[in-house]
């Protein structure tokens, strides 16, 4: 998987569901990757607010000497799918 925030700041809540939506509903994932490059420092930021957490690290093999970080987020911690079907659920009812 694959997330960019280019102008930084605010991610629209839709899209964020989106892009979760598509691997852990519409695919049946049950848990997505992503990997950085970490002297990319804003998108390590970025993954982390987003939950995912660091699953393993290759000291020096990506681009430049960083490191080559796998993050991972699993399908149940996922709180963009979460909220959205939660509020969804609200409006229903």
């Amino acid at each position: 998987m694959h997330m960019v925030n280019l102008k930084g700041g605010y991610t629209p809540k839709e899209l964020l569901f989106a892009a979760f939506d598509y691997p852990f509903n519409f695919l049946g994932m049950e848990k997505t990757f992503g990997i950085v490059n970490s002297l990319n420092t804003k998108a390590m930021e970025y993954d982390k607010k987003l939950g995912f957490k660091e699953a393993i690290r290759f000291p020096g093999m990506h681009c430049d000497g960083g490191d080559l970080v796998v993050f991972e987020m699993n399908k149940d911690d996922c709180r963009w799918i979460r909220e959205r079907v939660k509020h969804e659920t609200e409006l229903v009812s």
